[in-house]
């Protein structure tokens, strides 16, 4: 495997299409879920940010996904829960999915907190997490209380993937899946990718599976481009960007 390569898939797509979703009930207390919101809430600014469509009325985000495993963030304020998601999809593996996996070296990919609004959608029904080995869903909100629609699309069995706040998924990264549009209130939901590659510090959904990541941050970038204006252009600038979170 080259460098730049995301690792090869170890279950062909016919395979893993054949795997179900597990279902976890009440994996995370209502404790787990208000640490975790406010561990977001304080450090959503210094993560990597990625906001998908927006309402024609506001402007909004109708899907904003910030990656807390920028700079390892959660990865070091959570270490037991990474493992506790890590040793649940090895054992959903060994017991579902063909035992094709559990015993590979895999390794926190990505840490990724969801909030969609209605509207926001993941439509495309073949979509799947390319180049990760497991993928684990933890759903922080209230079905039915906080928002409404909002359904995952795969096979969970006769009932919903998440019932209640705290249940969680897991699943064969390759498998197809998709999200039904929020019709109201706030959907937030945790997601963790597992992968045969470096764990991944990045600000993004990383495609380097060695090697340093190729992608230079856009705070980076931006920052840079501040060091080369003068004083009074910079004072504007930042104040411009501070606005839009590229600066905190």
């Amino acid at each position: 495997m080259a460098d730049s390569d995301l690792p090869p898939p170890r279950i062909s797509d016919a395979n893993a299409q054949a795997t179900p979703v597990v279902r976890l009930p009440a994996f995370l207390s209502p404790e787990e879920i208000a640490e975790i919101d406010a561990f977001h809430t304080a450090t959503s600014h210094a993560c990597g940010n990625l906001a998908k469509a927006s309402c024609a009325v506001t402007g909004a985000a109708l899907w904003t996904t910030t990656y807390l495993s920028t700079d390892r963030r959660f990865n070091q304020r959570f270490p037991e829960l990474l493992q506790r998601m890590l040793a649940a999809a090895r054992a959903a593996d060994r017991a579902h999915f063909g035992d094709f996996a559990s015993r590979v070296d895999v390794r926190p990919r990505v840490v990724e907190y969801h909030t969609v609004t209605p509207g926001g959608a993941l439509k495309h029904e073949q979509h799947y997490d390319s180049g990760s080995v497991y993928t684990f869903d933890v759903m922080l909100a209230r079905p039915g209380d906080d928002f409404d629609g909002g359904e995952f699309v795969g096979d969970a069995g006769d009932e919903p993937a998440f019932v209640n706040a705290g249940d969680a998924i897991v699943f064969c990264s390759h498998r197809h899946h998709s999200v039904r549009p929020v019709t109201r209130g706030t959907r937030r939901v945790l997601v963790v990718e597992f992968w045969e590659g470096c764990e991944r510090a990045c600000g993004h959904r990383c495609e380097r599976a060695r090697g340093p990541c190729l992608v230079r941050p856009l705070r980076t970038m931006v920052e840079e481009s501040l060091g080369e204006m003068s004083a009074d252009d910079r004072a504007a600038a930042e104040r411009f960007l501070r606005g839009r979170t590229v600066l905190s």
